[in-house]
């Protein structure tokens, strides 16, 4: 997947100025979620499990991209409404949403394990549980997939009204 970020850092950039960035990202998350849906269906075999997370891995780095220039605008735009050099903020806020994303993560990781009935001890998974883990796996990153859908959504909503009020 190191390698799929490295051609998407020379890729993405282009189709941002071409297409637009919120096409791009919007795609992205389409993609994944298909991705991740796919998982469901072929995630059994090793060699189904590693194409379809490669494949969703890699249609995902345009959001990653995204994410940082996202991040930067925004420090722009509090900055431009503000007044103030508001990077510390955006450093803190993405620090603690860093910690509290881990810390559902983590939970819901335990509550799928827990729902399929998931033992540790067990030298092999039963087929029920199998089909529990990887149908959450791929419900939950649906979930968060739908979610950056939706947070993007407001993002791009929230910059054209400031660019619309700074007259750009």
């Amino acid at each position: 997947t190191i390698l799929s970020m490295i051609v998407s850092l020379m890729i993405v950039p282009p189709l941002f100025k071409k297409i637009g960035r919120s096409r791009v990202v919007m795609t992205s998350i389409i993609l994944c979620c298909a991705g991740f849906g796919a998982l469901f269906f072929f995630g059994r075999t090793t060699v189904g499990y590693a194409m379809c997370q490669i494949a969703a891995n890699t249609v995902i780095n345009p959001l990653n991209i995204a994410v940082y220039t996202y991040a930067a605008d925004l420090t722009d735009m509090f900055a431009r409404k503000y007044k103030e050099n508001v990077a510390s903020l955006c450093a803190v806020s993405g620090s603690f949403g860093t910690k509290i994303g881990g810390g559902i993560g983590a939970a819901l990781v335990g509550w799928i394990l827990a729902w399929v009935g998931f033992e540790g001890t067990t030298a092999q998974l039963s087929e029920g549980t199998l089909t529990g883990i990887l149908a959450g796996g791929s419900f939950s990153r649906v979930i968060v997939m739908i979610t950056c859908f939706v947070f993007v959504f407001i993002l791009e909503s929230m910059m054209k009204k400031e660019k619309v009020a700074a007259g750009e």
